[in-house]
Order: structure tokens, then sequence, then C-alpha cells
């Protein structure tokens, strides 16, 4: 019986020991993604077609709501973007917002909620973007893959 006993604390000990050597292997993954280039998903247009791709600082976005149509409804589009905090949990931009019918106004931006995306990146995943006294808010696509 005391064999017995003994043999399980042997195993949950070797158990308690490999659960606590799980972080330290999970950790430069982690680091890594922290550490990674900080970009957003905005779209691009070529003729007719329409397409997500990541940049860093761009200084014009298509800000695009996650898994939406693409149309002006799911859209908006700024210019003339220039960034402060690029690279922290939450950065600020301002640009130009370009509307249909020519509509041109200010705008602020906010990114935050940033994600890994694979080992060397991590992605903004929220925009609050405001113009004309309103305030749109945009779930950004997130990593896909």
């Amino acid at each position: 019986m005391a064999r017995g006993i003994r043999g399980w604390c042997v195993a949950a000990a070797l158990s308690a020991g490999a659960g606590l050597a799980a972080p330290a292997v999970l950790e430069p993954t982690i680091t890594q993604a922290r550490a990674g280039t900080a970009k957003v998903a905005c779209v691009q247009q070529q003729g007719l077609e329409s397409f997500v791709v990541t940049l860093r600082k761009p200084r014009t976005c298509i800000f695009h709501s996650a898994n939406a149509p693409f149309d002006s409804a799911h859209e908006v589009p700024v210019v003339k973007i220039r960034w402060t905090g690029w690279g922290k949990p939450v950065v600020h931009g301002r640009g130009t917002f370009r509307g249909n019918m020519d509509v041109k106004a200010p705008a602020t931006i906010v990114l935050s909620r940033v994600r890994p995306c694979g080992k060397s990146a991590r992605l903004y995943t929220r925009a609050r973007i405001t113009f004309k006294g309103r305030t749109t808010r945009v779930k950004l696509p997130a990593c896909s893959g």
C-alpha cells in the first residue's frame, strides 16, 4: 500500500513540475509577439477587387469591419494620416476622412487591442474614428494565420 502511494506522489510531483515548466516553454513566443512589428489591417483596391493588407504606420487606410462585405457602409477611408505612439498598446492618428460625394473632414483615429500575429507581428484589432462630430467604432480583422 505504501509503495502505491509513493508511486502516486512521484507521478504527481513530476506532473506538477511539467506544469510549471510549460509557461517557460511558451514564454519566448509571447515575448517575440510583444516585440514584433505593430501593424493594422487596411483595405486596398485594385480595379474592382478589394483585399485586406497589413501595414505599418499607413499614411492612407480604408478601415474595414471584420467579416463584413466590402462596401462603403462597412469602410472608413482616411488619408494623410500622421501617427503618434505607434507600437504602443494604444496609438493615435490624425488625418482626413474621405467619404462619398467628395466629402472631406478632419479625422482622429485611436487604434487599440493589439494581438499577436505569428512570431514577428502584432495587429491592432480595434479602431475608433471620429469625424464631423461622429464616432465610428470598427472591429478590425485579426490575424488569419
